[in-house]
């Protein structure tokens, strides 16, 4: 399929989406008037959403939404339902990122073959059990004391104890047959003793889990294909006009940026354009493991950044032509220029006086003098 051989790894959601249904429709238009259409003053009505969801080609791709109250996560796609978690906290411009991030997930079909890793609603529970429990967890020189598979047992009972009323109803026996078919999912046990590792080290929550969801074999395509979105040649365009900003000294400024950037830069600027690309960029350049993955962050940032200046030059070149049909006054002594109106008056079938009849047949001549050939 043309996406596994996309430019960097990208998935381009638009040629995607509308050659699977066969439409030609704008992918990014239909996600914003899905989630905005459905807002109740500033706060999502998942009722309307759905409602709302079963009139859109997007139905294709998403059975239904679902309100989630996590702190973390702004989307949450789950591929067997094809329901998707939307955060009741987050903005809505931000909530439109999250569901085009977890749509490119969607029609991802890599994501099959990918390797095992581990998730951040799991780095979740090892962080809360890790910081209720520390004391027995270690030992007084810092080692964790406790086997893996208990770990495991004990912090997906405690996450399932605190948020779902139906286990808290469960029986004893239930209770222990669903934590252990949640624990069955973990295939990769050696980065979850990493995790509770770093958690024993004092490394901070952010950092490790930056860490993990950055290195996500399942993330690779999809976060380079939000940078390619969020910093677009059209994004580009938008924030330049938008902020009235010289298209030469933009494109100056960019050429600066991309040319001096790593994973101690000042990200201030890139901030303005695309405050969550610019984490996302930040992050690869601190954590990734892949220097093909940051590789590509360069040549896509360069190639959209080399499309917008494209579209300045053409935009330049189209002035310079719309430039030659203006009838432009001479300056010295030269008399002044005929104006586009007199130049249309004049009858070349019957012109008047020397000047009428030279002009018509420079025009026959096409415009040009004799001198010119």
């Amino acid at each position: 399929m043309w996406y596994r051989f996309a430019a960097y790894g990208t998935i381009n959601l638009q040629k995607y989406i509308s050659e699977k249904l066969n439409e030609d429709f704008d992918v990014d238009a239909e996600i914003s008037n899905l989630l905005i259409s459905s807002l109740d003053g500033k706060k999502l009505d998942f009722d309307l959403l759905n409602e709302n969801l079963s009139k859109s080609p997007l139905k294709n791709f998403i059975n239904e939404f679902l309100p989630s109250y996590s702190i973390g996560r702004k989307a949450q796609i789950n591929f067997n339902t094809k329901t998707i978690l939307l955060s009741v906290r987050s903005p809505i411009q931000e909530l439109i990122q999250s569901l085009k991030h977890e749509l490119r997930h969607a029609v991802d079909k890599g994501r099959l073959f990918r390797p095992n890793w581990i998730n951040r609603n799991r780095i979740d529970q090892a962080t809360n059990y890790f910081s209720k429990f520390k004391n027995k967890l270690l030992d007084q020189d810092g080692n964790i004391v406790y086997d893996i598979d208990r770990m495991i047992f004990e912090m997906i009972y405690l996450d399932m104890i605190n948020n779902d009323e139906n286990f808290k109803k469960s029986s004893e026996e239930e209770q222990i047959e669903k934590v252990a078919k949640d624990a069955s999912k973990i295939k990769r046990k050696d980065l979850l003793i990493d995790v509770f590792k770093s958690l024993a080290a004092g490394e901070k929550y952010n950092n490790i889990q930056d860490k993990y969801y950055i290195n996500d074999p399942l993330e690779y395509v999809t976060h380079l294909s939000d940078i390619d979105n969020l910093f677009s040649p059209q994004a580009l365009s938008d924030f330049a006009h938008n902020n009235n900003i010289d298209d030469e000294i933009f494109i100056n400024m960019m050429k600066d940026i991309i040319s001096k950037l790593n994973a101690n830069s000042d990200f201030s600027i890139l901030k303005y354009i695309s405050s969550d690309g610019a984490d996302l960029i930040e992050g690869i350049l601190q954590h990734s493991e892949n220097p093909q993955m940051i590789r590509n962050v360069y040549k896509i940032l360069s190639e959209n950044l080399q499309k917008y200046i494209s579209q300045y030059a053409y935009s330049t070149d189209q002035l310079k032509e719309a430039k030659k049909g203006y009838n432009a006054p001479r300056t010295g002594k030269k008399k002044k220029r005929w104006s586009v109106k007199y130049k249309k008056s004049i009858d070349c079938s019957n012109p008047k006086g020397f000047s009428q009849i030279n002009y018509c047949k420079r025009k026959r001549r096409g415009g040009n003098y004799k001198t010119e050939g």
